[in-house]
This record gives C-alpha cells, sequence and structure tokens, in this order.
C-alpha cells in the first residue's frame, strides 16, 4: 500500500502546497477505517519527534489540469481510493467552496491536486502517466 498525491504544474506552488496538505489530511476518513500504520519516533529522551506513515508517500507532477480529471475519473473507475483538490478550494470561506464545487461537474473543475491510496499495481495504472516531482531550483 502507498498514498500517491499529484500535483499541477502549472499551479502556483503555494497553491500546490496547500493542496498537498489539505489532501493528506482528508484521506484518513476515505480509507474506511484501515489503518495508516502511524509509527511514533521518540528521541533518546522519550520526546515524540515525529508521527509518520510507514507507508511511502510519492509526490508527483501532472502535466495540467486535465491530466489530473482523467487521473480522477480513472481511479474512480477502478474503485481506487481517491481525494481531489479543486482551483475553488482555494477560496477561504469553506461554505462558498462547496458551494463552488456543487455548481459544476468533475468533467469542467479546474484540478490542482488528487491524491490516491492503495496498492502498487493498482495505483500504477493512474500514475503511470505522471512524473515524479523534481526538486525545484533555488532562487539565488
Amino acid at each position: 500500500m502507498k498514498f500517491v498525491i499529484a500535483l499541477n504544474k502549472k499551479s502556483p506552488l503555494t497553491a500546490q502546497i496547500n493542496a498537498a496538505g489539505h489532501l493528506c489530511l482528508g484521506m484518513p476518513a476515505l480509507i474506511d477505517g484501515r489503518s495508516i500504520m502511524l509509527r511514533t519516533f521518540l528521541d533518546r529522551d522519550g520526546a515524540r519527534g515525529s508521527l509518520l506513515t510507514d507507508y511511502p508517500l510519492i509526490i508527483f507532477s501532472a502535466r495540467n489540469s486535465n491530466h489530473l480529471r482523467d487521473a480522477h475519473a480513472l481511479a474512480l473507475d477502478s474503485e481506487i481510493v481517491a481525494n481531489a483538490f479543486f482551483e475553488c478550494h482555494r477560496d477561504p470561506d469553506p461554505d462558498e467552496q462547496e458551494a463552488l464545487v456543487r455548481k459544476v461537474p468533475l468533467s469542467e473543475q479546474e484540478y490542482v491536486g488528487l491524491s490516491l491510496f492503495g496498492a502498487d499495481d493498482e495505483l500504477r495504472a493512474v500514475t503511470r502517466r505522471f512524473s515524479l516531482m523534481r526538486e525545484a531550483k533555488q532562487e539565488a
């Protein structure tokens, strides 16, 4: 099992980071009570430094919104756990976000990110057209 996040490389970096955070927070509620294999990492003195999943988390880059839309449709058809983040989710009011999503079918949403959870072989069919996210160029 693993988690996957694919981010629209045409979206602003801050929007991609925001989407990734929201997508990760929503996934545990979507996986039907299955354990996400959390492990507590304690330091020498017993202080908790981290609480992280044992499952891999792979970050991909998508060419554009259509690329994510197609992957989302395939994941839904394949019954893969999926969570999407749309451009309208950047609105600061959650009630307004909900109203905006209700007005537009998935086929017309502007995708910023998509997260998936499943077995490696199941996810490969959906993610094979994505590129691994590469390190961003640092500004001088």
